[in-house]
């Protein structure tokens, strides 16, 4: 019986213990994973539908090439299953289609540009990241996804400082991918945030 109980004990901790292994490995994963956008959009008090952030002060329309002429067929990230590929290029349909509907679709070009990430196609996702902050350069979000793709090989002085203008605005999980990756522009990236705040 105490043989029997005992095994059991050691039974459950192993399984607590390869439980928490499997967890760490997964956040470990996911941490530097990029992140898909949810606007934080103010009340919105007209009876209108929607929300104009059109930065444009003459009243017509921002005009932006939306266009998706490429063939995704050669992509880059070879981790995906066909399935995953298929469904990635569907949702990247998707946000193409609400781009065209409103070409100052702020989420619309950071999901799409999370997506182009996920398939291997930075160049694509950080041209959506540049026109999210043409619309608004004030998300965090966005400094750090542009983050991510641009340093796909290495942490340039280029991707660190997209993390710091990310940290200043106030995401932290930029700053401790700073704090690791970026440890050689640290000096030059203070020095410029110094001369910002002397003009």
């Amino acid at each position: 019986m105490f043989l029997k109980q005992n095994k059991k004990i050691g039974v459950r901790r192993q399984v607590k213990k390869t439980l928490l292994i499997t967890l760490l490995t997964f956040y470990g994963l996911f941490v530097s994973a990029q992140k898909v956008y949810v606007p934080d959009l103010p009340p919105n008090n007209t009876k209108a539908k929607g929300v104009d952030i059109d930065s444009t002060k003459s009243g017509e329309k921002q005009k932006l090439n939306t266009s998706t002429d490429y063939d995704v067929s050669d992509l880059f990230n070879l981790d995906l299953s066909e399935a995953e590929r298929a469904q990635a290029k569907a949702i990247i349909e998707v946000f193409t289609e609400q781009i065209q509907e409103d070409t100052n679709d702020i989420s619309a070009y950071i999901n799409r540009g999370s997506y182009w990430a996920t398939l291997g196609l930075h160049v694509q996702a950080i041209k959506d990241y540049d026109r999210a902050l043409a619309i608004d350069d004030q998300q965090p979000i966005i400094y750090y996804n542009r983050a991510l793709s641009k340093a796909r090989f290495f942490y340039t002085y280029d991707a660190c400082l997209d993390l710091k203008k990310s940290r200043d605005l106030g995401l932290m999980q930029a700053n401790r991918l700073m704090m690791q990756q970026c440890t050689r522009y640290l000096s030059k990236l203070n020095s410029a945030s110094a001369s910002t705040v002397s003009k």
